[in-house]
């Protein structure tokens, strides 16, 4: 398990980026914390660092909260350390922190 705050990219309209969960592949679960009571979507983004552009993964509404679950996800596994980089982007200003489990 890991833990990771969201802050302000000030890019676009899903400009609240989340820090960055690592997976061996397989089912993926991102547990995103919220004071907001709207309805928002929150959307897995695979981190590449190695210079290649980051990929969307999946979206989700906030209807599937606290827990959001994406499966079979080991296509992005890659590196030296055999791990996929993830990350959560959302327009939700109120998103306060994610806890990854792998």
């Amino acid at each position: 398990m890991g833990t990771s705050r969201f802050h302000d990219s000030g890019e676009d309209t899903t400009r609240y980026h989340s820090g960055i969960g690592r997976s061996a592949g397989g089912d993926f679960r991102a547990c995103v914390y919220t004071a907001s009571s709207t309805f928002t979507a929150y959307y897995l983004w695979e981190d590449d660092p190695d210079g290649n552009a980051d990929e969307p993964v999946e979206g989700r509404s906030s209807d599937d909260l606290p827990c959001l679950v994406f499966r079979d996800i080991g296509r992005y596994v890659d590196g030296s350390n055999n791990r996929a980089e993830f990350y959560i982007r959302t327009p939700d200003h109120n998103a306060m922190r994610v806890e990854w489990y792998d």
